[in-house]
């Protein structure tokens, strides 16, 4: 399950959604992603998507990653619009038979290289629109 949306999202919720769809699976592991900023440094992210194509392409990581492990289940969600400090941003829970393939699995399906993103973010208050980067 892929999803890009706007509004947060349960992870319990999300982690129960995983488990329900993951059969046999001896193992599951998830990350959460959350907008860096404690220091003050960053008070929040602007994340711009294309619509349609940022689907695909995190499809495809969803893919990629099913070719290389024994993923039963896997579940991506990026969130876009405006986060502040704190924010979750990203949820990727694969389940897999065995833990180990689980874990690179879950790394390999949620931390695509930045030059193959469909998304961008920027700091809203100190950088221009045209000073965009990929999300890395």
């Amino acid at each position: 399950m892929i999803s890009v949306q706007q509004h947060d999202f349960d992870v319990g919720d999300q982690y129960r959604r995983l488990c329900q769809q993951a059969g046999d699976a001896g193992a599951v592991v998830f990350f959460v992603g959350r907008v860096r900023g404690g220091d003050g440094a960053v008070q929040a992210l602007e994340l711009e998507h294309y619509p349609g194509m940022c689907e695909r392409q995190l499809q495809g990581f969803v893919d990629e990653a099913r070719r290389r492990w024994d993923c039963r289940a896997v579940r991506l969600v990026h969130r876009v619009g405006r986060l502040a400090a704190g924010e979750q941003i990203v949820f990727v829970a694969v389940a897999t038979r065995h833990r180990a393939e689980c874990v690179w699995c879950t790394g390999s399906a949620g931390s695509p290289p930045a030059s193959r993103s469909c998304s961008w973010r920027w700091p809203p208050a100190t950088a221009p629109r045209r000073l965009r980067r990929p999300i890395s």
